[in-house]
């Protein structure tokens, strides 16, 4: 086999395909290839592959072809008649993904609920809830009247029997987790100094859903570290509907201490196919870990600022590593920032 990965960008707009070929070795002496109407035929050192190329190929007008090192890559146009399958789809296709529901949550009142450490399993507290609600958006105190109210202070603090929640993480009474040990600022399990949350303040401890198991009898609430993150950006595209934009993803990592993963969305929604996975929908993005020019982005009018776990983090810098190696080490790096891509649309756990 010489193939590793076999990715193409379509582009219908621009009647292009990108194609990027990554080869398992590196390319020894001759690389010979035979552009067909419904294949491409490499053969190097008197081994063949056979790649299927899509019928909306126009193999007559191949350019920007490199072979070298262990990729191959070229760019080729799309049949016109193709054209108006493709723009429906991507447009019909849009809107629709970008629906994400971040405010349901599946505790019941009035159910026992106990809460374990992901990592250790260790019990740090047990809750029974009469109040379970939405946090308001953005900190908005007004969200949750039906009219303005005039209170300017509001208390936002949970008593003991409620949970203030999002899709990500929650507000509970800092009294109902003894299991927890306060820094400064983070929250961490007693028992195996794991990372969970930080507080809001003496009374409100911030936890999230990534980093605990929430159980009632022998049910678990399920969650999932990189769906969070998914959700969070999707949501970030609802509320600043740009063709481009930035998204700061920000962990507090112990008190003294932020960690930064910097997000420039290049293309929203980008029609992609994988040999050996099929077509699917992705956000191209260009990365880069990053707290100086964090500095700067955070004065800019399309930067969105998004406080995650460290599970949340990890996740998404993991996926965004991975996903990255569809692309050339030649073409995956630009003004600084990693090319990548997220699976935003059709991620499963």
């Amino acid at each position: 086999m010489l193939l590793q990965s076999v990715l193409m960008e379509f582009r219908p707009r621009l009647q292009s395909v990108n194609v990027f070929i990554i080869l398992k070795n590196d390319i020894a002496q001759e690389c010979r290839l035979k552009f067909d109407d419904d294949y491409l035929q490499i053969t190097i050192d008197n081994e063949e592959e056979i790649i299927e190329l899509d019928n909306s190929f126009l193999v007559s007008a191949v350019s920007s072809l490199v072979a070298k090192r262990n990729f191959i890559s070229f760019r080729s146009m799309l049949q016109r008649s193709t054209m108006r399958r493709f723009k429906a789809e991507l447009l019909s296709s849009k809107l629709s993904n970008l629906k994400v529901k971040l405010n349901e949550c599946k505790l019941i009142k009035e159910v026992p609920y106990r809460f374990f450490c992901k990592k250790c399993f260790k019990t740090l507290g047990e809750c029974n809830f009469k109040r379970i609600l939405p946090l308001p958006m953005h900190s908005e105190h007004n969200d949750w009247y039906c009219h303005a109210s005039e209170d300017t202070h509001i208390n936002l603090n949970p008593s003991t029997t409620d949970f203030f929640y999002t899709k990500t993480f929650f507000h509970v009474n800092s009294s109902s987790f003894k299991g927890t040990i306060k820094g400064n600022k983070i929250l961490y399990c007693n028992n195996c100094d794991e990372w969970l949350g930080d507080y809001v303040n003496r009374e409100t401890s911030k936890l999230w859903f990534s980093t605990l198991n929430i159980i009632n009898e022998d049910n678990v609430i399920p969650s999932d570290s990189l769906s969070d993150c998914f959700a969070i950006i999707k949501e970030c595209f609802a509320e600043l509907p740009l063709t481009s934009l930035k998204i700061s993803l920000n962990w507090q990592k112990d008190d003294s201490t932020v960690d930064y993963l910097l997000l420039w969305v290049l293309e929203k929604n980008l029609s992609v196919h994988i040999v050996g996975e099929g077509k699917k929908n992705v956000c191209k993005v260009l990365y880069r870990f990053d707290d100086e020019l964090q500095d700067d982005w955070v004065h800019d009018s399309i930067n969105q600022n998004v406080a995650v776990s460290k599970p949340m983090f990890l996740a998404i810098g993991e996926h965004l590593r991975k996903m990255g190696e569809y692309i050339p080490t030649e073409f995956n790096i630009s003004n600084g920032f990693y090319v990548s891509y997220l699976s935003l649309y059709d991620y499963l756990k």
